[in-house]
């Protein structure tokens, strides 16, 4: 991706899966094809969700997002089908986790990971006013820090409070200085006019979907092109030659549906 420049890049999406992968393995003078399992990164540029494939190091900070759809639904189905087994009813269960579930309240919390940068960015767009002039008071003593903006960024996660009233009390902010790269663009400003009207100015910056589905679709393609063939060069040739015949022709489902476009 050494033709696109940084800046055309607003965020990075990605995931990947092990596929079963075509090569081309050398035995003395000889050359043999072998399918080997190998993992493969699919990413895409948000916005307009566009397969980009390989990339260099861009040399700035990136926003870390987390999808929603993988974080809260699919991964515990498949868990706790596998651990405990099929439920019995709308419920109850017949496995010993679910069984303990009556008193769950009762048991110790695990330890999870808070991101400073969306929680400041949940803040900063949070119905009430005076938690959006917080955020904006917030971001402008990050940037003050000395340590703000030095690369490679040193990413720390910060003590979760579970005795927190509200989310924007779940970390000690004294401690903690984060601005969030995607509002590099917003000046400070910006943030000072939220604060001298009390959170009642709202900033407008990138909004980016909190989901990877078309990364997904983007790993299904990858996964199709691994055993299409063995260059590396020409399965990425491959994927960009579908994506491109995907988006001059989304439907195909009969005859009428092909057209050929006379330029």
């Amino acid at each position: 991706m050494k033709n696109q420049a940084p800046l055309n890049l607003p965020a990075l999406y990605f995931d990947g899966r092990k596929d079963k992968t075509l090569k081309i393995v050398k035995k003395g003078t000889k050359r043999y094809k072998q399918v080997v399992i190998e993992e493969h990164v699919s990413v895409i540029k948000e916005p307009e969700s566009i397969y980009v494939g390989l990339f260099e190091r861009l040399q700035r900070p990136l926003q870390w997002i987390i999808c929603m759809l993988h974080l809260n639904e699919l991964p515990l189905r498949h868990l706790f089908d596998y651990l405990d087994g099929k439920t019995s009813g709308p419920s109850t269960y017949n496995g010993p986790i679910g069984k303990l579930l009556d008193k769950c309240e009762t048991r110790a919390v695990v330890e999870f990971e808070s991101i400073p940068e969306n929680l400041l960015l949940a803040m900063l767009t949070d119905g009430e006013k005076h938690i959006r002039e917080l955020a904006a008071r917030r971001i402008l003593k990050a940037r003050s820090s000395p340590t703000t903006g030095k690369l490679p960024r040193t990413f720390e996660v910060p003590e979760l409070n579970f005795d927190a009233k509200s989310y924007i009390d779940l970390i000690n902010w004294q401690e903690t200085n984060f601005d969030p790269p995607i509002l590099k663009n917003q000046t400070n400003d910006e943030l000072i006019q939220i604060i001298e009207k009390k959170g009642d100015e709202t900033m407008l910056f990138l909004r980016l979907p909190c989901h990877t589905q078309a990364v997904e679709r983007s790993v299904k393609i990858v996964t199709e092109a691994a055993m299409s063939a063995c260059n590396k060069k020409v399965r990425d040739g491959i994927i960009h030659a579908k994506l491109a015949s995907r988006k001059a022709m989304p439907k195909f489902d009969c005859r009428q549906d092909f057209f050929y476009k006379n330029e």
